[in-house]
Parts: C-alpha cells; structure tokens; sequence
C-alpha cells in the first residue's frame, strides 16, 4: 500500500543546527513520533528559512521552499497539507482537488491570512480545551475542531538527581518585546531585593524571531545593569534543552500571550516551577499552586511576588518538583497526542 504523503509547512521553520521556536519543536516532535510508530507515512517538513534539504535516519526529511514558479507542482504533490498557523508563501495557491487540508493553530488567534481560507480547511487543531472555545469565538467551525496538545520526550526532559536552589531563575526563548523579558528585567530588582542570593540566566536571542526588534536585546542589557542577571545567548540545539531546566529552580515565561507554551512543560518535567504570566492558554499547561503559578497584570511587581511566592513554596514543599514532573508523564508524555494525530491523519 502506498505511504501518504503529508506535508508539514511553518512559515519560521529553520535548519536543525538553528535555535527552533516553539511551534518547530512541535512539528518535529510530532513527526517523529509518527515515523517511530508508524510506516504509513511519507512526512516532509519545509519552511521559508529552511536554507538546504536535511534527511533524518527515520525517513523525515526538511526542504527548503521551492521558488514561487515551482510551489504550485510542490504542493500538488501532497495527500495533505499541515500548515502550522500561517498560509504565508503558500496563500496565493489553489488548493489542490482531492488534498486534504489541516491547519495546526499553534498562534492563540488566527493569523489575518487564515480567515479568507478558513472553509478550505478541513481540520484545525486547537492545542487545549481553552483554545477550542477560544477559536470556536473567532469563527471556527465546531465540527472541525480537534484538540491535540504540545508534548515532548519525557525519557530527555526529566529532574537532575540533585535539585537546584530555588533561587536560580531561567528564562528560555526568543528576546522580542512581546514576550516580556523586559518586565522580567525589572522584577528582578524586587526580587534581589528581597533575597540576595536570588540570580537569573537568559537563555535566548532577538534574531530566534522572525520580525525581531532591533536593539531590543541591547536595551534589556543596559536595563540588566548591577542586577544578579546573565545574558547567555541562545541554547544551540533543543538537545540541550533539559539542561538548562536542570539546571534552575524556576522558570519564568513573562510573555504577554502563549497559547500552550511548550517551555512551561519542559520545565515542569524536569523539576523546575514555572511562573507565568496568565495570558491565552498558558493556564491549560499547569495546576496553578501545585505544579506551577500563574500571575497577572504582567507588571515587575505582580511577576516578583509570584517569583517570591515560588521561592517560599519551594523551600516549605520541595515535593513539588516531583507533582510538576508526574503531572507531565501522566499527561503529555507524547502517547496519547500521538494517538489522536495518527487517528485524524487516517480520518481525511
């Protein structure tokens, strides 16, 4: 029986020896899973960065995007199509007859150019609960909604044998405005303030983001000045990931709006408590209070107090660690999530 041919496409896909954004991570993952547990599947990933082709020992491969003159025959030569959140270079192509279309809505609100192509879509997959009624509220019609969270690889993200002090604070991800890391910035004057020993370590670059601001990373530095924070760049590759949860006793996601950050699971299933802002869907990733706190507004001042909070939590109950790392192999381990994708695969 012939494999079917599916096609993963992401706007910010990168080369693999790059820092990945979140939604990378997923579609790689996500692939992955199917290509270890099923054979019924040709999987090819592409995006607008991918610069040259890569080929992995399972089969997957990554292809850079044809040019414009070449997409229409590219696409064609797909049983269906994943795009993760944005038409982008595919938008001014037909869909073809007969392919099958899933939009993997990995943004909290749809993209302004999903709306127009909305009903040429035969499948959206929401990533929590929260997120259903949410797109359900922007237009999306209910009987083709499927909820199918973020996972990760619990055998690599798992706790160091040693826990680390709750003082040492992370920070991971993209250095752009929208996600907050200035008022991280500025809640650590509090913080330090209140505990001395307190220090955090960000881990990230402006240029991980596509439409990046200029001199942002610059003027975080500068506002960084006389506080315990170091600047240590991006993490090479998401091989090295877990380290830097195991390495830290919290994690704080200052973002303005995530949909379901998978950094809040990979902390959690290493030992680290995250501490995040409680905009979108971020809810749906924790139990606030027992595996890990939520705070609003996102001010310095409500951020230092859920740090501090964290802090005082983990010092009184240490066996929290262990509910933040038990809730995420109960619950996205890959198993289930996995399941479900192979099932709505089958269904088109």
């Amino acid at each position: 029986m012939p494999k079917t041919r599916i096609l993963f496409y992401y706007l910010v896909l990168k080369n693999t020896d790059r820092p990945l954004a979140g939604t990378s991570t997923a579609m790689l993952r996500a692939t992955a899973r199917l290509a270890a547990e099923t054979d019924a599947f040709d999987l090819t990933l592409c995006g607008d960065q991918v610069a040259r082709p890569e080929f992995f020992a399972d089969g997957r491969r990554i292809v850079p995007l044809p040019p414009p003159e070449a997409r229409a025959d590219f696409l064609a030569g797909f049983d269906i199509v994943v795009l993760a959140s944005h038409m982008a270079a595919l938008d001014p192509l037909p869909k073809p007859p007969g392919q099958k279309w899933i939009l993997l809505q990995h943004c909290w609100d749809l993209m302004p150019d999903i709306p127009a192509r909305l009903a040429e879509f035969d499948a959206v997959i929401a990533s929590s609960a929260m997120h259903r009624e949410h797109l359900l509220l922007q237009g999306v019609p209910a009987d083709r909604l499927t909820v199918i969270a973020n996972f990760l690889d619990t055998g690599a993200f798992a706790p160091a044998a040693e826990a680390p002090s709750p003082l040492s604070l992370a920070y991971a991800g993209a250095l752009v405005p929208h996600k907050g890391v200035h008022i991280l910035v500025e809640a650590m004057r509090q913080v330090a303030a209140a505990e001395p020993g307190a220090s955090l370590d960000v881990f990230g670059a402006q240029d991980m983001w596509l439409d990046f601001e200029a001199g942002y990373e610059q003027r975080l530095r500068r506002a960084a000045a006389g506080l315990p924070v170091r600047f240590l760049g991006a993490v090479p590759t998401n091989d090295q990931m877990p380290g830097v949860f195991q390495g830290h006793g919290i994690f704080c996601l200052p973002s303005m709006c995530e949909t379901f950050p998978l950094t809040v699971l990979e902390a959690q299933a290493c030992g680290c408590i995250p501490v995040a802002h409680d905009g979108g869907g971020t809810a749906a990733a924790l139990r606030h209070g027992d595996t890990g706190f939520l705070y609003a507004p996102n001010t310095p001042e409500a951020l230092a107090r859920a740090i501090l909070t964290a802090v005082d939590r983990l010092r009184r109950d240490p066996a929290m660690r262990g509910r933040a790392v038990e809730h995420i192999r109960r619950h996205f381990d890959g198993a289930e999530q996995t399941r479900q994708l192979r099932g709505l695969l089958a269904s088109l």
